[in-house]
């Protein structure tokens, strides 16, 4: 029996006495090709601020180029030393069909990020993508400062020599 997705079928037959026997099969994926396999991201660094995203792209395909077309399990991990604050998008399987699956990362940590398809926990055809996070611009403050009664604006409020004033931030952008 073979199915061109994965997933359980019945298959019945009558036996030679008339009864009938019946079983249940799972078809799985077979494993991915890594010379007709690819994975790829659009962006090689990001800033890691949340502001920045980079698209995975995964084409699953078996050795003999057919693709593996499956509509769940799939899931992009890291894999070595981890980037904190890393996010994954949910995958895209909308072009499954064709072995086409799509994910968007995000991320607010610094650090080099190995990213691997893993298909029902296995890694697949020895794949992997680095996206490089780094560190976000610093953010110039906007707004006022309140001292001691007196508004000056953040830009240009002195860091220094104010010992014992009290001090109110205003419309901030932190």
């Amino acid at each position: 029996v073979k199915g061109a997705i994965t997933g359980s079928v019945t298959v019945s037959t009558v036996t030679s006495a008339g009864g009938m026997q019946t079983v249940d099969i799972s078809l799985v994926a077979v494993p991915a090709d890594a010379s007709q396999s690819i994975l790829k991201n659009n962006q090689s660094s990001l800033k890691g601020d949340f502001t920045d995203s980079a698209e995975l792209h995964l084409v699953l395909h078996d050795i003999s180029g057919n693709p593996i077309k499956v509509s769940e399990g799939m899931e992009f991990v890291q894999s070595g030393t981890n980037v904190p604050y890393m996010k994954i998008s949910a995958i895209d399987y909308s072009q499954n069909i064709n072995g086409d699956y799509k994910a968007t990362v995000t991320g607010d940590g610094e650090g080099i990020a190995t990213l691997i398809p893993v298909l029902n926990g296995v890694h697949q055809a020895g794949l992997s993508t680095t996206i490089e996070f780094i560190s976000a611009e610093t953010r110039p403050m906007t707004g006022t400062v309140s001292v001691n009664g007196a508004n000056l604006p953040t830009a240009s409020f002195p860091s220094q020599g104010f010992t014992g004033a009290y001090y109110q931030l205003n419309n901030d952008n932190f």
